[in-house]
């Protein structure tokens, strides 16, 4: 579980606020993950090139606007607790759950790797947290959990093209 946060909280809700800072804690790993994640796949996708281009951006496109529509839900949960909402950069990279990966220009099946750990690092944190959430709150395990099963999607089709890319 994730250090317990010593937040002032605003906001009137039922939560404990031991809770809440739990939990808004685990938010705040999440966000800065997601944020981390969107830039390394950003610099895959400017990165990769080859015969299979055109479907593995449409697919990094994909999976940005996926990942994108992650980030505004959790903030709003963290407000709702009546703590900060954080998103900077600086923020990100303090609180992220990934190891800073290495592109390879041109490379569209090394890009793709990167991807998918990034992927599978959200997905097994998320497999971790999920169930501590849930025995604290339920609303927010309910976010979580379509998280995962949106990732665990990504997952899915980012995997399958690492056969064809190389097929």
């Amino acid at each position: 579980m994730e250090e317990t946060l010593n937040i002032i909280f605003t906001k009137n809700h039922p939560l404990p606020d031991d809770v809440k800072a739990k939990v808004v804690s685990i938010l705040y790993t999440l966000i800065a993950s997601y944020i981390d994640v969107k830039g390394q796949i950003l610099e895959a996708h400017w990165n990769s090139e080859g015969k299979t281009f055109i479907s593995m951006h449409k697919l990094f496109d994909d999976t940005l606007t996926k990942i994108d529509e992650f980030i505004d839900p959790l903030g709003e949960r963290i407000r709702a607790f009546g703590a900060p909402a954080r998103a900077k950069l600086k923020f990100a990279s303090d609180n992220t759950l990934l190891k800073e990966q290495t592109y390879i220009t041109n490379d569209l099946d090394a890009n793709l790797n990167v991807v998918l750990y990034c992927l599978i690092t959200l997905r097994d944190y998320l497999y971790i947290v999920i169930p501590q959430v849930s025995k604290m709150d339920e609303t927010t395990s309910n976010i979580l959990q379509e998280h995962c099963r949106d990732i665990d999607h990504l997952i899915y089709l980012n995997q399958s093209c690492v056969c064809s890319c190389t097929d």
